[in-house]
């Protein structure tokens, strides 16, 4: 499955969705066209998108503007937000690109304001679609690993109503997912080799597989245990990567590493809490010397504009 591919936008131009999920403008920068108007007087609902998600990835922090690589569910909702409009439920939507611009397209029949102008609607959204929702229930599974997973983007029923008037409804899609980044480097005792090629590491007390409500927001855990973190599949060196479900800190957590040669560690990261949205990257030194085993961490960094390894601590395994 492709990932998300992801490029700058403006920190003004992300301020003006924060009010609420969504705003009426025009197709993120592309002419407007004009809606579709059915002989019933019914008029098309027309959509944009921006990747609203906090996130830090390679050494800065920005907002970031998503070019989806796949495409999204929109569901129109009546006006308090009690039932579903008109059966547009799940409806999928492709997207649509002009340059760094894009809007969403129907994928078949699309979403139809009502041909009363009074009759206001509002909506939510999800990414990536998935055909078959059951009572608005998105599967979740971590286990699959990190290059085979798309990042989940939610925006939640909007605060605004909208009708047959309305322009273009930009959705403002929240990432639902933190990124752990885990490097393992060579410290005394061992070559770089010996801790970049062929282990495995994973982190313990984690949600595994969980139901997410694409109306609510409502993520309910069906499955937890030790989360496998992804070795880089371009090279051996040494980087883990993974997708995780917020998590509270727990005192039992640990990160479980396990070298080729069978030599095996424990961090306790019971401290540290994981948010939906942030980059976390941990770098880990790992010793030998004669027959004491330690583990030196370069911390978490997140929420610097420039990244700078604070310095290090010494684990004793």
């Amino acid at each position: 499955m492709k990932k998300l591919s992801l490029v700058f936008t403006s920190l003004a131009a992300v301020a003006m969705t924060l009010a609420s999920c969504s705003s009426e403008e025009k197709y993120n920068g592309l002419d407007e066209d004009l809606p579709e108007v059915l002989p019933d007087g019914r008029v098309e609902a027309r959509f944009g998108a921006i990747d609203n998600g906090v996130e830090e990835l390679d050494d800065t922090r920005s907002a970031w503007q998503g070019q989806f690589q796949e495409n999204i569910g929109i569901t129109a909702h009546t006006e308090d937000g009690s039932e579903i409009f008109d059966g547009y439920d799940n409806m999928e939507y492709r997207p649509v690109y002009s340059g760094s611009s894009y809007r969403f397209d129907a994928v078949g029949d699309g979403i139809y304001y009502s041909a009363d102008e009074n009759e206001r609607i509002k909506f939510s959204a999800y990414y990536p679609h998935q055909n078959q929702l059951e009572n608005g229930i998105y599967k979740i599974d971590l286990t699959q690993g990190y290059d085979n997973i798309e990042p989940l983007l939610w925006c939640g029923i909007t605060a605004d109503s909208y009708n047959k008037k309305s322009s273009v409804v930009t959705l403002n899609m929240l990432r639902q997912y933190a990124t752990i980044r885990i490097e393992l480097v060579a410290g005394g005792g061992y070559d770089d080799a010996d801790v970049k090629r062929g282990g495995t590491v994973a982190i313990s007390d984690m949600t595994l597989k969980a139901d997410f409500n694409v109306y609510t927001g409502e993520c309910t855990a069906i499955e937890t245990g030790d989360l496998d973190v992804t070795p880089n599949q371009i090279q051996s060196n040494g980087l883990f990567f993974i997708y995780a479900l917020p998590a509270e800190a727990l005192s039992t957590r640990v990160v479980k590493i396990k070298l080729a040669s069978g030599d095996e560690y424990n961090w306790e990261i019971g401290e540290k809490a994981f948010e939906a949205g942030h980059f976390y990257q941990y770098r880990l030194r790992i010793n030998k010397v004669e027959s004491n085993f330690n583990i030196t961490i370069e911390d978490e960094v997140d929420g610097d504009d420039n990244v700078e390894y604070p310095d290090y601590i010494d684990l004793n395994n």
